[in-house]
Parts: structure tokens; sequence; C-alpha cells
């Protein structure tokens, strides 16, 4: 919807073409987070930050494995698509802002309405910008003429033009291609947070037309121990071990990061260690979502979603996590309980709660939660699709998870995603729009 009101508005005459019946996609079932730098929202609150700090931050998080001029390209422009979208009528405020990422600087602005304001606000704009919309239609191949994109073919109809905007998703609601190119996240249990029409066409259609693919392996998922199908953050007052018996995060660092962590645990697995105190009346977790109260946790031991124990030896016994080590990470963590502070991984005074009498309980934590995948047709800081060679694709652009280059290996924070479909939606929309005024002769 992006590109198609920034090629609008810039002359071109646009087609929009989306498989579901409703428009909006991943991002309106979104808490419609936007992640930006150098904002007005930033700068009414005094916060100082830039485009270069927002590239350096991203960057350094991702060990430089990123396409350096494409995210560039998105740092120096988030401003100005945020901007813009709260100029179109989405209501982001500042005392909504916060930095729910690693950097420390609050970049990640909530919108008022969650993702579904941000969709039926760019949604109602369409129509007065003269922007022809089918929706239930499924492109099935993408039409070229000597080298160049002219169209699409829609259940055997062709639509010629003189610029294909891909902007269709990504692929979490196929496992096949899922297994193919994002093996890790098509674990057993796992469940996707997308839309089902998020089937990965693009990756055919794209490769048909000779399209250079990247982002492998990539994409975002949340740990979850399965107790329901919710989109959580757990609790952070829980208590994190891994299978070798000791702690390994900071139980309420940003999920962001999750990804990573898990990654270099055995069999990317983690044990929630619960009190009986704590089992039977949980306290409110602060995050979102979030659903472990007791009878939640009632019915999950029950259906052997949990473990127990009498003791915490019997409890590792039943979990194949080292007894000893289980038994000493708890008794140092209670003392750092007591002490009020947490020198080990410096976990916030308010979140520190000790673990108790027994039976104990575990919940395995797995990362069962997808949210996006990133691998997508690659391209250049203008949202061309390249080539094998590295050569742009004539009259091919595309943007958000159909594309791939911009996102790394590591999320920068909420937000990031719909900035990216944002963003990247408006400059591929722009100059499509361009490139089609450029080649106006052609049919």
């Amino acid at each position: 919807m992006s590109a198609a009101l920034m090629a609008s508005g810039a002359g071109a005459k646009v087609l929009l073409v989306d498989a579901g019946a409703r428009l909006g996609g991943a991002t309106a079932l979104s808490a419609g987070c936007f992640y930006a730098s150098n904002t007005r929202l930033q700068k009414e609150l005094g916060i100082e930050d830039t485009p270069e700090a927002m590239y350096t931050y991203g960057m350094a998080l991702n060990r430089y494995r990123m396409e350096p001029s494409v995210f560039r390209r998105f740092c120096d422009e988030t401003a100005g698509a945020l901007h813009w979208l709260m100029d179109l009528g989405v209501e982001y405020r500042a005392d909504m802002l916060d930095a729910n990422d690693v950097s420390g600087v609050p970049r990640c602005h909530w919108a008022a309405g969650r993702g579904e304001s941000v969709a039926a606000t760019l949604e109602g704009r369409l129509e007065p910008a003269g922007v022809q919309v089918a929706t239930n239609t499924r492109v099935r191949k993408l039409v070229v003429d000597n080298g160049t994109v002219s169209g699409i073919e829609v259940e055997g109809e062709i639509f010629r033009s003189k610029a294909v905007v891909v902007s269709s998703g990504g692929f979490g609601a196929n496992d096949e291609l899922l297994s193919k190119h994002y093996p890790s996240a098509n674990t057993k249990g796992h469940w996707y947070i997308g839309p089902p029409t998020s089937q990965g066409d693009s990756l055919a259609f794209g490769e048909a037309v000779g399209a250079d693919l990247t982002g492998a392996n990539r994409g975002l998922q949340l740990m979850s121990p399965g107790l329901a199908r919710t989109l959580e953050m757990p609790p952070p007052w829980i208590l994190l071990v891994n299978a070798l018996g000791r702690r390994f995060m900071k139980e309420s660092v940003p999920y962001c990061v999750y990804n990573s962590l898990f990654e270099a645990q055995p069999d990317r697995k983690a044990f929630a260690i619960l009190d009986h105190e704590t089992f039977t009346n949980p306290p409110r977790s602060p995050n979102p979502g979030t659903d472990w109260n007791a009878d939640v946790l009632a019915s999950s031991l029950k259906a052997g979603r949990i473990a127990t124990g009498a003791t915490l030896e019997e409890l590792a016994g039943k979990l194949a996590v080292r007894r000893e080590a289980l038994v000493q990470t708890v008794a140092r963590y209670n003392e750092h309980v007591a002490a009020g502070e947490d020198p080990d991984f410096f976990k916030q005074p308010e979140h520190l709660r000790a673990i108790g009498e027994g039976p104990y309980y575990a919940a395995t934590m797995t990362m069962q939660i997808l949210c996006f995948t990133s691998y997508g047709l690659r391209i250049d800081r203008d949202a061309r699709v390249q080539d094998k060679a590295g050569r742009p694709i004539p009259g091919l652009y595309a943007a958000g998870e159909a594309s791939g280059g911009l996102m790394g290996e590591v999320y920068l924070g909420s937000g990031n995603s719909i900035a990216n479909a944002v963003t990247m939606g408006r400059i591929a929309g722009r100059n499509a729009a361009s490139y089609s005024q450029s080649n106006a002769t052609r049919a």
C-alpha cells in the first residue's frame, strides 16, 4: 500500500493485487510499532538520535553481515516514512515511545491504534489516490519481454505494466519453504503469527525471471513454553536455565536477541523454573500478551506440558538437566534476590523473585513463535531487484518481507518489520513510478 500510494502520487496508474480477502497482511495483525531515528517525537522528548547512530548500532548488532548501502538508505529514510504515516492520520505519540531493543535509544514508536490502524489508514487513502485494488487474487508469475518485467499473470490472465513492485510478504505459512530456506524455524510445535496467505510466491516467480535471492535462515522467532498460542514475551520474573543447569541470559532481555541466545544453547532449549508459590499464585507479568496465570499453568501441568518434582534434584532428572548445577544456580540466584541485585546478568531488581519451597515446576522454552522471514529477492538501495550478476532487473522492484538484503540475522528492535515495509515500500513505489515514466513509450 505504501508503494502504491507513492507511485500514484508520482503520477503512475497503479493496480494493487493481494492474495488476501483484505489488505494489510501481517501489519494489520501486529502492534503497529515503527522503528525509526531522528523523528519528531524523539525531538519532542529531547532525544538526540541520528541515522548514523542507528546504522552503527544495526551493523554492529549484526556483525556487519548486512548489505551496507541498503541498510544505510533505510536508516536515512525511516523518519520521513514515519512522519508520512503520521501526516496520513496514524496516531503515534511521544508518550508511547520506548527502547525495546538493546541500543538503549528510544526508537520504537508504538501506534495508538496498533497495526490495524496503520493498515486501515493506508487502505483508506488508496481509492482517493486512484489506486485500483484486486483482493483474493494471487499472482502466479511475472511477465517478461526482452529481459524487462512488463506485467503479471493472474489465473492465466495477463496484466501489462511498465513496472512491478513485489511486496507479497514472506513464507511463514509455507512449511515446505520453511524447511528449505529457514530450517531453524520449522521446528516441532512452531506456529506463525502472520496471515495464511504468506506462502512465499515471490521466491518462485522472482527466481523464474533470474532474480537473485538472499537472507537464507534469517527471520524472527520468539521463545515460548507452548502453554497457549499467545504472542508473548515470557514474564521477566522467571528463572531460565539451559540443559547444563546454568543461567545464560537476563530473563528480561529484549526479544530481538532471543534467536542468537537460544542458538548457543544445547538443543536450542531452556527451562523456566518455578517454585510452588509462584506456580499457584504467579505474579502479573508486565509484558503484553503473556498468559502465565494459575489456571493456564495448572492445565498445562495436567496436559504434560510442565514437568514437576518434589525436589530440584528430582526435577533436574526429569528435564535431563545437570542436577548439581541446577541446585547451585538456584542457590546463587536466591542470594542475589536477597541482596536485591543480579551481578551475573544485571536483571532489574523489581524482576528478581526467589525460588522458594517445592514442589518445583519447569516449562520447556523453545523458539516456537515465528514472526517473519527474511529470505527474499535481493534488492539494492533503490529497491531494484538484482539478478545473479548483481544487475538490476529492468522494471522489477521489491520491498518488505518479499525482499532480501535489508534485514540482518538479529532484529533491530520492536518496529523493525513495519519500518522495513513502509520505508522500502515508499522507495520502491517512487522509483517504479520514475522508471515507468522514463519508459512511457513502452506498452
